[in-house]
């Protein structure tokens, strides 16, 4: 539990902003703007996907441990 807020660290929207600055820098301004355009949705999908995952694995714990307290 204590490596959650780590995990959301790498998926950090300010971090990957300036990551996508450095790699669009040398493209036209058109480009650039499409091209961040893409890169951002992509990444707001990957984020999406990987706290759905996130959610999933814990509420699969949550009811794994319901079931082994009324099992016993």
């Amino acid at each position: 539990m204590t490596r959650l807020p780590k995990i959301l660290n790498l998926v950090d929207q300010k971090r990957f902003n300036r990551l996508i600055e450095l790699m669009v820098m040398s493209l036209p301004r058109e480009k650039k703007i499409l091209q961040r355009i893409r890169i951002q949705q992509a990444f707001s999908i990957l984020r999406l996907m990987l706290i759905t995952i996130i959610l999933t694995y814990f509420v699969g714990c949550g009811f794994y441990f319901i079931a082994v307290i009324s099992w016993n």
